[in-house]
């Protein structure tokens, strides 16, 4: 939902969002905005910008290239649909590499106004993706701490048995 959402608030061309599969080093496609089932297919087989979703995962920041870098039929594509940049935003989880954001920016507004505001979204994504992260091992621990305290209680319970039963023998041992 929130690439959806900057998709809107960049009236970008084309937003996608790809993520690190877990366990893995590559990357997924989750979401897509902008394209028809048409265009997707188009997309897929020039896709231009792969180099530079993984250089800024590597460097950690913001890439905006114009497209007049791309060498293929997909540049002609896109100079007719008005896109001027293309840009990777790179969000992290725990310092991590965890995801790009990757806006087909149609408006030619200042680049480097555009660059400071796709930095923020940066930030900002990296830290929701940290406080999810830190709110679900919280809630692991919690589990965790809740699943050893009921096991402690339920020792404890049958240790205070023992000694109960314990004692009784030891009254019973006194009688005689």
């Amino acid at each position: 939902e929130l690439s959806g959402e900057l998709h809107n608030i960049f009236e970008s061309y084309m937003t996608t969002c790809w993520m690190m599969e877990n366990g893995n080093e590559k990357l997924k496609l989750i979401a897509q905005y902008g394209l028809s089932e048409k265009g997707i297919e188009k997309f897929e087989k020039d896709f231009p910008t792969s180099d530079k979703i993984m250089q800024s995962l590597d460097q950690k920041k913001v890439i905006i290239s114009n497209i007049s870098l791309i060498q293929n039929s997909l540049r002609v594509l896109l100079t007719q649909e008005g896109v001027s940049d293309i840009v990777e935003v790179p969000f992290f989880r725990k310092n991590e590499p965890y995801g790009v954001l990757e806006f087909y920016l149609k408006n030619k507004n200042s680049t480097e106004t555009t660059k400071q505001l796709l930095n923020h979204v940066s930030v900002l994504i990296t830290a929701i993706c940290n406080i999810f992260h830190i709110k679900i091992s919280n809630d692991e621990e919690v589990k965790r701490l809740h699943e050893e305290k009921t096991a402690t209680e339920k020792r404890l319970t049958e240790k205070a048995e023992s000694c109960g039963h314990e004692l009784e023998e030891l009254r019973q041992l006194q009688k005689l």
